[in-house]
């Protein structure tokens, strides 16, 4: 599995996710169409994605011990 920048991960005052040290940019949120609410909501599910992946990682181990 290649690697990943360990979280968390938190929006910047420019909707930019950084890494916990807030010294890497690990994604840009860019604007869409639709306005600022979607722009937000990508953001938000962007910077969850370590706690998401280990919330996953949980999930799998529970599902391998039945």
């Amino acid at each position: 599995m290649p690697a990943y920048t360990k979280g968390p991960w938190r929006i910047g005052e420019d909707g930019d996710i950084f890494d916990s040290d807030n010294c890497t940019c690990i994604a840009k949120v860019v604007g869409a169409p639709e306005g600022g609410r979607n722009e937000t909501a990508n953001a938000r599910l962007i910077a969850a994605a370590p706690a998401l992946y280990e919330a996953l990682k949980e999930a799998d181990a529970i599902i391998d011990g039945l």
